[in-house]
């Protein structure tokens, strides 16, 4: 993954999840949510897929 698009930070506990981490406007909020959902417990992808 590149390293832009990580929601994860350096300060323990902080990820970033607003509508600036992956693209502008509602789609990138949406993404920028799942990212950071994702960066705490990864098994929320699975969830999506099914």
């Amino acid at each position: 993954m590149c390293d832009g698009l990580r929601a994860k930070t350096p300060i323990p506990g902080l990820y970033l999840a607003g509508q600036n981490v992956a693209s502008p406007g509602i789609p990138g909020a949406l993404m920028g949510g799942l990212l950071g959902a994702a960066s705490i417990d990864p098994k929320v992808v699975s969830h999506i897929r099914e």
